[in-house]
Parts: structure tokens; sequence; C-alpha cells
């Protein structure tokens, strides 16, 4: 069954109504969470955060309150005097052999609990195996711990064709599981509870317990025939296309007709391609003069950023660099003899700049950047 003109301005009408509420919540801040800019998926930073917790010393003032249900919830049998314990992040091992991410010591009853934290690292050779030695050979009672995202087992790479013991725990199940019963114990001290709570909701995000679209995949899934043809990838091409077309390139033809400058985007488009190339990285746009035998050119790379800089129009690499101009962050390379600069790739955020005309801005002021000291320094490009 086919979608009428009023399928599609229903839908768009719910997703709309769905942004304007979330736009609503951010201006409350209601989605500020500290540990998405401080933490995310930074290994050591989490380690840091959850060591903080497990330290009966530390400024939470909960003694060793965390520590005792952080051992319940991953069944530990170590016995360690959580009283007395120590705790450290990046402890470093015999013989330079690596630096284990959260390392719990009780030294007087000789006991230690080690846990290697991989969020998305790759293993290291032989790790597990490396500690598990260390902890052998220092420690009569101990326990080798691999957090992951999901509890999956290490690989022969890490542990070694002969695995040590070890106990797979996960941020899914023991961090969630711990972190809300923290949350519990901690009514008192909502500083605390708080901080708990924020950090609960990062790894609801990175776990995938949380989506913040939830909403908006909702109504996709209740429209799934309209949004399969919006997802097409001829659609998508044709709208990115005409996104570019209707919004941004008049305005960036009308700027060089200002600057007395030639605009070329004769390269922006490949058969097959979708938008700067998806398959090719040497698509783009160029401001040009007549007299220049280089010009300013936008082109993708690697699909990550787009490098600007000048460079030549005729393809090929300049063998010879030259200085780098003060407008340029990057140091010359075989593409731009110059320098050059980064900016954000072709994006569903790019698209929306491009019609309010914020990246029109961004790309004309940098060309206006570069004009003016290529005048100021006499520089015969």
């Amino acid at each position: 069954m086919g979608n009428t003109e009023k399928d599609i301005q229903d839908f768009l009408k719910k997703v709309s109504d769905i942004l304007e509420d979330e736009k609503k919540y951010l201006e409350r801040g209601d989605h500020f969470n500290v540990f998405d800019t401080l933490v995310y998926s930074d290994e050591k930073k989490h380690s840091a955060f959850i060591a903080m917790l497990l330290d009966p010393q530390e400024s939470h003032g909960q003694k060793d309150k965390f520590l005792k249900m952080f051992l319940a919830v991953v069944g530990d049998t170590t016995e360690i005097n959580t009283k007395t314990s120590e705790v450290y992040t990046e402890f470093p091992i015999d013989n330079n052999e690596g630096r284990i991410d959260i390392f719990i010591e009780d030294k007087k009853g000789k006991k230690a609990i080690a846990i290697e934290n991989k969020i998305w690292a790759k293993d290291q050779p032989k790790q597990l195996k490396r500690y598990d030695t260390f902890l052998k050979n220092n420690y009569e009672i101990y326990a080798l711990y691999y957090l992951t995202l999901d509890g999956k087992e290490a690989s022969e790479y890490s542990t070694g064709k002969i695995p040590p013991q070890y106990k797979c725990i996960s941020y899914t199940k023991n961090i969630r599981g711990w972190i809300n019963k923290c949350i519990e114990k901690s009514s008192g001290a909502p500083r605390i509870e708080k901080s708990l709570e924020q950090y609960n909701e990062l790894i609801n995000e990175l776990t995938g317990k949380e989506m913040k679209n939830k909403k908006i995949l909702d109504v996709m899934a209740k429209n799934a025939e309209l949004v399969a043809k919006i997802c097409d990838a001829k659609t998508q091409e044709e709208y990115k296309k005409y996104v570019y077309e209707s919004y941004m390139k008049n305005n960036l033809e009308k700027f060089c007709e200002k600057n007395d400058l030639i605009f070329d985007d004769n390269t922006m488009y490949y058969e097959n391609d979708a938008f700067c190339g998806l398959e090719k990285t040497d698509t783009g746009f160029y401001f040009k003069k007549t007299k220049w035998e280089l010009g300013l050119w936008l082109y993708n790379d690697d699909n990550k950023m787009l490098k600007f800089g000048i460079s030549s129009t005729t393809g090929g690499k300049n063998k010879q660099k030259k200085k780098k101009l003060r407008c340029f962050t990057f140091p010359p390379d075989d593409d731009f003899p110059y320098g050059y600069d980064k900016l954000p790739l072709w994006n569903l955020d790019t698209y929306t700049n491009m019609k309010n005309g914020v990246y029109v801005t961004v790309i004309t002021d940098k060309v206006n950047d570069v004009l003016k000291e290529i005048e100021k320094e006499n520089i015969s490009i």
C-alpha cells in the first residue's frame, strides 16, 4: 500500500512534535549529564570513577559500603578485609609487564583483586596471562576479573593458549546492578546519589539499555514502510544533492561573484556516490582565480572530515611544500603545500546548517581568511 501525502505529513508532524519536546527538555537542562563529556567511553576515566567508589578512604564518605556491595554483586570469594584494603588505578606490575586498570589490595591478608576494564579497546598480548602470573607470585589469595560491556570472554591473544583463572563481569549486569544498589544506599547523601544516577544513565546508554531517540524510533517503527522509502539509498543521495543545490550552492556562487572568484563544483558528484564521495575521496569544490595555478579546495578526507586548503586545480601531488600560512592549522602536505584546515564532514547536522546558512558562513569565512593573508603577505600562488 502506497503512502499518501497525508501519511507523510502526519509522520513528519509526529517527529516534529517529539523534537520540539526534546528542545524544551534541553533548554531546561533535563538531559545534562557531566559524565557524557568527562567520561563517556574513556576506559581510564571509567576505571577512575569505579575505583573511587570502591575505595573506603575516598571522599564519598560511605567507607567500605560500596566495596562490600561490589564484591557481593560479582560473587567474590577472596574475603579481603574491606575496611583496610587499598584501591589503585593503573597499578604497575613487575618488570614493566603492564598496568592493572583497577587493583584492590589487602596487604595484611596477602590478598588482591585485579580488574581489567575493556569497553571498546582491543586485548593486549598475553595481558590476562601476565596479570595472573603477577598475582600468583605475590599473593596467597587473589581474583582476576575481565570487565566488558556485555561480559564476553577474553581472546586467546590475551589469555594465551592455557587460559588463567579469571571471571568475566559486565557493565550490563554487574556494574549496573552494583550502581543501582549504591543509589539505594545513598538516599541520605543527595550529591552522591545524583552523581550515581547520572553515571547509571551513561552505562544504560553504553550498553543499549537506554535510547535517547526511543520516541522517534517508536514512531519510525509504526511507519516502517514510509521510513524504508525515506532511508532508501537513492532517496538519500537525491536528498543530499537537493539540500546542497537548494540552500548552499547559490550562496557560494554569489560569494564568489562578489570576491572575483570562480566557483567550480564539477567534482561534487560521481555516479552512485552520495555526496562528497562515499567511495572516492577526491570530491569537493574549488574557489579559483584565473591567474592562479592553484585554487582553494574543499575535499573529503577518509569520510571523517573535509580538508580545506590551497591545492592544485589540475590534479596531481604538490611535491614542493611551501611555508604554512597562519590561517591554516595543519602543516603542509603533498595535497596542500601551504597547510590546511579541517571542517566537519557532511552529516544530518550539516544539512540543517546548510539550510539555515551556517555552513556557508563557516566556509566563506575560511576563504576570506585565506584571501586576506594572501593579499597581506603579497603571496603569488
